[in-house]
């Protein structure tokens, strides 16, 4: 990685750090130490309650052994049993994005990690896994396939750089006893105050009732103030992982890559959902990284995504139980270090990559262990239109020829004026049994894919990209599926959908 050097020399030491640190080994400890001590207090309470042999503190001791062992259940140590989150990455193979990992290493002068693996999610993180409360674990590092599909190479450096920056803080070694004595408490209460088993069955009686009440309220006045301070932890981690990430990357990188960061965390799902997983479940398989950088470069897409992505970045206090400072906060604070970072580098992340198909085909096979994954047919999406969709329309229309024959395209706002009698001979699927709304979803689709079959026979064109959708005749332009989405949400009204079909000339087309 050129123009890093000793970035790290430049960065003032942070004593409050330190003072956090003592402050999550304290709370941990204290958590245990507070388990314990109603173990043990409730174990003295159940000795005494036998002895006095009254039969109703006999029962009662039922209650507080039953608590007792409950808790010592919920804070056993147990192994970290780590699933990858996707393939691992060869770095034979990879040797320059490995490159650019180990530069980054040596600069923090922290060792690499012992695997890194690529994730179907807009997001990446390191973690020290495996092993019992930190022993024994590992470090590990996951990349998101997605949000590496819009990263330059200087924003994925300084994405990188914060986390190697959590490595180089040692939270990433807090991380394991700080969740287990996390997980330790929220079982302790969901066993203790769960609606059924044997100590709920006891509870029935007043004073066992009552006993419970007290533990369980001595819990949970601990664990608020347990993750309320180790929240606010988080938070100053982060910050100074951005302050080390901002020398070593550049602070300009790194907020650029931030915010692609939420915009590809919106986008990810809907691209899945609408673009990716009709092709796969057809048999084929269109090059994700690039129909995904597609997907966010549709106008249309543009237009919905900003708006949730700016609520996002503008907001100005994290929500109380969040990891994270917001980003605005972040922002404030990495750009008033001005460290100046190192030169600018826009080509794409991906660049860093060879046989990027190889790799993406790995992803998927990791995400989709299923024989079908192996069987799926290369495609393009310049060519999925044709290959995929029409396909699908005809195939999925065919078999109601006869029922949408009867209706012409100016006759679709009546259709789905009374989708409810139309989806009702529109049969379910074979071994399934739809919802109503799962059956007017269906066959609202029928309808619009006949539209759109139609069109075709008449010659419009299929202009098919991911998120950008349309057939067209000369210089008309239509939808067939915004239409109907128009009509049922009331945002297109009848007159107006009747006019726009006598414009187009296509009023009288025949759906069947």
């Amino acid at each position: 990685m050129v123009g890093v050097g000793s970035c790290l020399q430049s960065v003032p030491r942070r004593p409050l750090l330190w003072f956090c640190g003592i402050v999550t080994i304290l709370l941990v400890v204290f958590a245990y130490v507070l388990a314990l001590a109603m173990v043990v207090g409730l174990g003295f309470l159940t000795v005494a309650l036998v002895s006095s042999g009254t039969s109703t503190l006999i029962v009662l001791s039922l209650g507080a052994i039953t608590c007792a062992l409950t808790i010592l259940w919920s804070v056993l140590p147990r192994p970290d049993r780590f699933t990858p989150p996707g393939p691992e990455i060869d770095a034979a193979a990879q040797p320059r994005l490995f490159r650019e990992l180990q530069a980054i290493a040596a600069e923090f002068q922290e060792p690499m990690p012992k695997s890194v693996y690529l994730m179907m999610d807009a997001n990446a993180w390191v973690a020290q896994r495996g092993g019992m409360l930190g022993f024994g674990s590992r470090r590990v590092m996951a990349l998101g396939f997605p949000l590496l599909s819009v990263l330059t190479v200087s924003e994925f450096r300084a994405v990188i750089a914060h986390e190697f920056a959590h490595y180089y803080g040692g939270d990433t070694g807090f991380g394991p006893w700080t969740n287990k004595a996390r997980e330790a408490i929220i079982f302790s209460l969901q066993r203790l105050s769960s609606d059924s088993g044997f100590l709920h069955q006891l509870s029935r009686w007043a004073y066992i009732g009552l006993l419970r009440w007290v533990v369980v309220g001595t819990l949970a006045l601990y664990w608020k103030l347990f993750l309320r301070l180790t929240l606010m932890v988080s938070r100053q981690w982060e910050y100074r992982a951005d302050e080390l990430a901002s020398a070593v990357g550049g602070a300009k990188p790194l907020l650029e890559g931030l915010r692609k960061l939420a915009e590809a965390g919106y986008a990810w799902t809907p691209f899945w959902a609408t673009e990716a997983a009709p092709s796969l479940e057809s048999g084929f398989r269109p090059p994700l990284a690039d129909g995904f950088v597609r997907f966010l470069a549709a106008p249309g897409i543009q237009r919905q995504l900003q708006p949730l992505v700016s609520k996002e970045l503008d907001q100005e206090t994290p929500a109380a139980f969040a990891t994270h400072p917001t980003f605005r906060q972040r922002s404030a604070r990495a750009l008033a270090h001005n460290y100046a970072g190192p030169s600018i580098d826009n080509a794409p992340a991906l660049s860093l990559f060879d046989d990027l198909p190889k790799l993406e085909f790995a992803a998927l096979r990791a995400a989709f262990p299923d024989p079908r994954t192996e069987k799926l047919q290369p495609v393009e999406w310049d060519a999925i239109g044709m290959t995929v969709y029409v396909p699908n329309w005809r195939e999925s229309t065919a078999k109601y020829q006869e029922l949408l024959a009867a209706h012409r395209a100016a006759d679709v706002p009546g259709l789905i004026g009374d989708l409810g009698s139309f989806a009702a001979r529109v049969p379910d699927p074979k071994g399934m049994l739809l919802t109503r709304e799962q059956r007017a979803d269906r066959a609202a689709a029928v309808i619009w894919m006949a539209f759109a079959v139609s069109l075709l026979d008449q010659g419009w064109q299929l202009h098919a990209q991911p998120g950008d959708f349309y057939l067209s005749k000369g210089e008309e332009k239509i939808n067939p599926a915004d239409l109907v989405r128009g009509l049922r949400q009331g945002g297109l009204s009848s007159g107006a959908y009747g006019a726009l079909v006598q414009h187009y000339g296509v009023a009288e087309l025949r759906l069947g």
